[in-house]
């Protein structure tokens, strides 16, 4: 069983300022009727695209990588004075949990920003650590708004997850260092659908895309 002390809520935190409050967190699960217009707070992340980013990376993140992933704070920074107001974090260990604390320093600095996570099932952190576990509820509960998309794990509950992410982004924030895996798979895919792939694993990355500004 998941070790939430809670189970994931549906939409937007009414009363971010009062995370523990009462009539926010009764709000039960309810999960996307994906292919209609009947979820409100789907029908406006679409509708928002041009100003949502959406991150992918790989679980397992050495210390090696510390430097590339300094660019994270840097590129957020850029990313929002184009524009970018919501974050989609799809929740999963390694660079989704790292990618969710960058976005929660940036709403810091700038209030308007939107910590969006987009989970593909209730139970995703079931089989987690009980530090992981922690980790992620932390960073949960600090998001602004949370989409579950299902109420049970399935096979390819993961990839569903991931191409909802790119669906509804205008840009795709990759760590990716390894050409396999569900990382991999989620780039092809946001190239497929002509969304741009800005990959921090790359030294430089965040300034590059300074200099294309």
């Amino acid at each position: 069983m998941p070790t939430f002390k809670r189970f994931p809520w549906q939409g937007p935190r009414k009363h971010p300022e009062h995370a523990n409050a009462a009539d926010v967190l009764r709000q039960p699960p309810s999960f996307i009727a994906a292919k209609d217009d009947s979820d409100p707070y789907d029908l406006r992340t679409r509708q928002n695209r041009e100003h949502t980013v959406c991150f992918t990376g790989h679980r397992v993140i050495s210390k090696a990588d510390a430097a590339a992933l300094a660019q994270l704070d840097v590129l957020l920074g850029l990313l929002y004075s184009r524009g970018y107001r919501d974050f989609l974090c799809g929740g999963a260990l390694g660079f989704d949990l790292f990618a969710a604390e960058a976005v929660v320093r940036l709403r810091d600095l700038h209030p308007d920003v939107r910590l969006i996570f987009c989970l593909p099932c209730v139970d995703q952190s079931a089989k987690w650590k009980r530090a992981d576990c922690s980790l992620n509820e932390r960073l949960l509960y600090l998001s602004d708004e949370t989409r579950v998309l299902s109420p049970r794990y399935y096979e390819g509950c993961m990839q569903a997850r991931n191409a909802y992410m790119v669906d509804r982004s205008y840009i795709c924030v990759a760590y990716m260092t390894r050409l396999h895996g569900g990382t991999l798979s989620t780039v092809r895919y946001a190239m497929a659908q002509d969304v741009p792939i800005i990959n921090i694993a790359i030294p430089g990355a965040a300034e590059e895309y300074r200099q294309s500004l």
